[in-house]
Order: structure tokens, then C-alpha cells, then sequence
């Protein structure tokens, strides 16, 4: 149960597999799709995500086509086994999100548009 006042209802539909493996459990997100997902008193619309987890890696990707957000976000993790080195990745580009709309913003008209690629290199 999640108790905030900020999240409220949800309507979704998931795909999803777990495996216990050697080196713990791998998780395999095949489809997340929100048809209605209320917060902060706004019903955001038409989100899917996809994505892979396991001790080693992630990879995935979250997509939005609500009227007011529009945005794809894709990253992705991959820790080597021998030296724990490890590498961030992602892309998200956001067309655009009207923050009035959305309640995030109240002082009046405020929409943004963000597109960003990186890229980190963690050496331990």
C-alpha cells in the first residue's frame, strides 16, 4: 500500500517474468502500460515502459504521450563482473511538458522542452 497524498489512482496493465539465477534475480518487464495515473491531482495518460534487470544490467525505456507530457527516456547499466567497474547511460528527450497543466507549476504559463544524452563511467 502507498500512502502519499501526491500519488492517488491508477489504471495499468503489466507483463512480467522473474528468474532466480546463480547471481540473483532477473526481472524482465515486457510491457507496462498506464492508462490513468493521478498525481498531484492529474490524471496523466498513455505511458508504457519496457525493460531488463539482473545483478549486472539494466536496460529500459519509458515512453509518455500524454496531452500535456510528451517524453522518451531510455537508459541502460552494465557492471562488469571482474573489476565492479560500471557504466551509465541515457537519452531522454522531453517535446513537451506544460508544468500549469500538469499542477507542478501554478504561477501561470510554464512549459519546458529537454533533450539530453550521457554517458558515466563509474571506476572502482
Amino acid at each position: 500500500i502507498i500512502r502519499s497524498d501526491l500519488i492517488h489512482q491508477a489504471t495499468l496493465r503489466t507483463g512480467l517474468s522473474m528468474e532466480l539465477a546463480d547471481d540473483g534475480i532477473e526481472l524482465k518487464l515486457d510491457s507496462l502500460l498506464v492508462d490513468r495515473l493521478n498525481v498531484n491531482k492529474y490524471d496523466f495518460s498513455g505511458i508504457a515502459a519496457a525493460g531488463e534487470l539482473d545483478s549486472e544490467h539494466f536496460n529500459g525505456k519509458i515512453i509518455c504521450n500524454d496531452p500535456n507530457l510528451n517524453f522518451l527516456f531510455q537508459g541502460s547499466y552494465v557492471q562488469s563482473s571482474k573489476t565492479n567497474d560500471a557504466v551509465y547511460s541515457l537519452y531522454a528527450n522531453i517535446g513537451q511538458a506544460d508544468l500549469q497543466a500538469m499542477n507542478i507549476d501554478r504561477r501561470g504559463k510554464s512549459k519546458i522542452r529537454l533533450q539530453t544524452n550521457a554517458s558515466f563511467r563509474q571506476l572502482t
